[in-house]
């Protein structure tokens, strides 16, 4: 019966790793390293649709909030109440985007306004 010797590793084993340490970093080249992963704001902003300008006034018909995005995960700048009048200047996707009084940029649902 032939014996085995407990302590050397297989080949297999050695493999397994020799390859978990370079996915881990160890030694490795730039060609073999894995791209980043887009932060979520990034993937977000890429997932956006352009923004079509229009200029016009729409009455409120829900209270909403005034996001930094025309994401509901994004920052909230502000919140509006239902039956005031906002000067919307673009539409993207199923947001209305507003030029707010500070200068800045915000965007609402559409399905808040008439």
């Amino acid at each position: 019966m032939p014996r085995s010797d407990s302590s050397k590793p297989s080949r297999p084993l050695a493999l397994i790793a020799m390859f978990g340490a370079l996915a881990m970093g160890a030694g490795v080249t730039s060609s073999l390293a894995a791209s980043p992963s887009p932060s979520p704001a990034a993937a977000s902003t890429a997932a956006a649709p352009a923004v079509k300008p229009i200029n016009k006034r729409f009455l409120l018909s829900k209270s909403t909030a005034i996001y930094a995005a025309p994401d509901e995960s994004s920052a909230v700048l502000e919140h509006v109440r239902a039956g005031i009048h906002v000067d919307v200047v673009g539409l993207s996707g199923k947001w209305l985007q507003l030029k707010l009084r500070n200068g800045k940029t915000g965007y609402i649902p559409a399905t808040a306004a008439e």
